[in-house]
């Protein structure tokens, strides 16, 4: 389902893997795409000036050890996807960062590397990636999001993919908030209300 907001979409599923909301640009389509082994949507940015390469924007849910999926720990995934990339030219890990994201332990991190673009043509050329994901461990799955372009494409877009981000939450945490009151008045300070005139008539002493 889709509502729009301004020149921003809202996403959300009636799948249950994806039990997440946030908003997207409404130019980038999302798709819901199940493997084995993981489900995620994906949203397609714009290309790159010589259509060489795709922005992108990834949500992938992965389940964990205990669900029948490979690593028990944030980490242990992170590290096996590293270890995969580093074969790729020029790989360098330029950040790390642990914290919270919507509620929950997470680790991001930003990679760049370069590969042959375009993919299988004579006419390839050496092009630098940049990535950053964002990787969360909430009950049996990991929630990664992922984002990436060529070099110039990462920064044009950045902003968006960090709105995305700042809006993600998770479907429970947005029905408790839902139901939590939340005043549309400004409250004000009982100290700044007028009191009634008869309050000031004459003092008797």
């Amino acid at each position: 389902m889709v509502v729009e907001t301004n020149s921003y979409a809202l996403f959300t599923s009636s799948n249950p893997k994806f039990d997440f909301s946030f908003l997207y640009p409404q130019d980038w389509k999302p798709r819901e795409i199940e493997a084995k082994g993981y489900a995620e949507v994906f949203l397609q940015g714009p290309r790159s000036a010589d259509s060489k390469y795709g922005l992108s924007f990834t949500i992938r849910v992965v389940p964990t050890k205990a669900e029948g999926g490979k690593h028990g720990t944030a980490d242990q995934l992170i590290d096996d996807y590293l270890n995969g990339v580093k074969k790729f030219a020029n790989f360098k890990q330029l950040s790390k960062a642990r914290g919270e994201f919507a509620a929950s332990e997470a680790v991001e991190f930003v990679i760049s590397y370069s590969m042959p673009l375009p993919l299988n043509t004579l006419y390839a050329e050496e092009t630098t990636i940049l990535e950053r994901r964002i990787v969360v461990k909430r009950g049996s799955f990991f929630y990664v999001l992922i984002y990436s372009g060529t070099e110039n494409d990462y920064h044009a877009s950045l902003s968006s993919f960090e709105y995305m981000a700042q809006t993600f939450q998770f479907s429970a945490d947005g029905v408790k908030e839902a139901r939590a009151f939340r005043p549309l008045v400004t409250p004000v300070s009982p100290l700044a209300v007028r009191e009634k005139g008869e309050d000031y008539g004459p003092q008797i002493s």
